[in-house]
């Protein structure tokens, strides 16, 4: 924008102005003072020389066209903007008369000259000034609007329209820029018209729109408020398109959504691992104690077996260990066409300390269902949570009592684990019971990560899983293992 001492000075300062008398050539006849401030040689000077050569050579043939035509036709010339050849370009308006005798012919030309370089330099900086402004709104996206509150009448910027997409036959007024509005962005815009009107605050909001060519885009919209009197006078502010912006919000939320996911993914895995690999060493731990403390050679050649199965049953969960990076490294879990028996066997090997110590009854049934397509390594991971919580949480007044079944419903398949353990207040823990680091009993050495990895595994696996408890009776969790598959094709 120009600035104010700029126009004052243009508007308040006299304007240096020449007069002259010459011949249809230009030759100077007589200067009248005051030629110094325009062209620079004082009057006296400027007599016997050419006007025509004080312009600058680019304007020399259409001055010296100008200047015949007024003598030969008799009419006035101009205005019409020169450039002088002085070393400083120096920028004058000259208006041409032509002097009459008394029988009506031309005998000599009069001119004026006015010098307006410095409103031609405040032109000039002007449209600079405006051309940047345009290019950088275009660039930013930013376009400048109006509205007279009384009249209704909408001004648009050229970079309004053309975030609009709309073209110049195109009436901006309250109706038609509203229809382009999402009805949720027009209920927005409406509350902030009406708190704007209320209490006159600047008012900031994204509005989702549909162009005048279909593409959805959003706006970032500022109102302000213009008081006349006391009273609401005029909106205006600008309009900037943010579709891009919140395109790269919105893809910046998903990373850090997915980088979430992926630490969670690799807590989730660290403490499967630790989880999965404590069953097996504790299980070993306890059959060499067994061992070192019978005396019965029989039964300690019956826990040297044992030993020996643990021993091979930790292999195997190496290896699977290494299937399971192997599949988060390529970014895809395959299904394995599981035996359930083979599987809940394996997993109840790791466990057959506990279950010796313990003498806990452990009984299964697969008939309905003897296999499962399902990743074998997260299905054992699975059962040995539950069946751990099972073997941890009983009580001492009954032989603990786990059943496993697995069953199908339609295309669903389900696994079912119930026990007869200490229970669940699911009145206190129901909306906490799979949160990472939750416990539901006092002084028990559970560490709160078992059920909130069985929880992530099922689910990202497309699964659901669910618990039914009853505080001193035992408990019982069902996982729908298909649950947000949909049909199969």
């Amino acid at each position: 924008m120009i600035a104010k001492r700029d126009i004052e000075s243009l508007l308040g300062d006299a304007t240096p102005e020449a007069i002259f008398l010459h011949s249809p050539n230009g030759t100077v006849r007589y200067a009248a003072p005051g030629c110094e401030a325009v062209l620079g040689a004082d009057a006296p000077a400027l007599v016997g020389t050419s006007l025509i050569d004080r312009m600058a050579k680019q304007e020399r043939p259409r001055l010296t066209e100008g200047l015949l035509r007024a003598h030969l036709r008799g009419q006035a010339y101009g205005p019409v903007l020169a450039r002088t050849n002085d070393a400083a370009i120096r920028w004058v308006e000259m208006r041409t008369r032509p002097v009459h005798d008394g029988s009506g012919g031309v005998i000599e030309l009069h001119t004026t000259m006015r010098d307006v370089t410095k409103r031609i330099k405040i032109h000039e900086e002007l449209s600079i000034r405006e051309r940047l402004e345009r290019e950088a709104n275009q660039l930013a996206h930013v376009g400048a609007w109006r509205q007279d509150i009384d009249t209704q009448e909408i001004y648009w910027s050229d970079e309004v329209r053309r975030i609009f997409e709309a073209d110049e036959s195109f009436q901006p007024t309250v109706e038609s820029i509203r229809a382009h509005y999402t009805p949720e962005s027009d209920e927005r815009a409406s509350q902030a018209l009406l708190t704007i009107l209320e209490t006159g605050e600047t008012q900031y909001i994204d509005l989702q729109i549909t162009t005048a060519k279909g593409r959805t885009a959003w706006i970032h919209v500022i109102l302000k408020c213009e008081m006349d009197q006391g009273r609401p006078a005029r909106l205006y502010g600008a309009i900037q398109d943010v579709t891009q912006r919140r395109k790269l919000d919105a893809d910046q939320k998903q990373l850090v959504e997915e980088l979430t996911r992926q630490r969670d993914r690799l807590a989730e895995f660290g403490y499967m691992v630790t989880h999965n690999f404590r069953g097996p060493v504790c299980n070993l731990v306890t059959l060499a104690r067994l061992v070192r403390e019978s005396a019965d050679e029989a039964e300690a050649a019956e826990l040297l077996q044992h030993i020996s199965s643990s021993s091979d049953q930790l292999l195997s969960m190496m290896d699977d260990v290494g299937a399971v990076v192997q599949v988060e490294r390529d970014g895809s879990v395959a299904d394995d066409d599981v035996d359930l028996n083979d599987s809940i066997a394996n997993v109840m090997k790791g466990f057959s300390a506990d279950i010796h110590a313990s003498k806990a009854n452990v009984t299964w049934d697969v008939e309905q269902s003897p296999s499962l397509a399902y990743p074998r390594v997260y299905l054992e991971t699975i059962l040995r949570h539950l069946v751990s919580n099972a073997l941890t949480f009983t009580t001492k007044d009954r032989t603990p009592e786990i059943h496993i079944k697995c069953w199908n419903e339609g295309h669903h398949a389900y696994l079912e684990i119930t026990d007869n353990g200490t229970g669940i207040d699911l009145a206190r823990y129901g909306d906490s019971i799979f949160r990472l680091r939750t416990t539901f009993h006092r002084g028990n050495k559970g560490r709160g990560v078992g059920l909130f990895t069985i929880r992530n595994i099922v689910e990202s696996m497309g699964g659901e899983i669910t618990v039914d408890s009853l505080l001193g009776k035992g408990t019982t969790f069902r996982i729908n293992f298909t649950r947000f598959k949909g049909e199969p094709s």
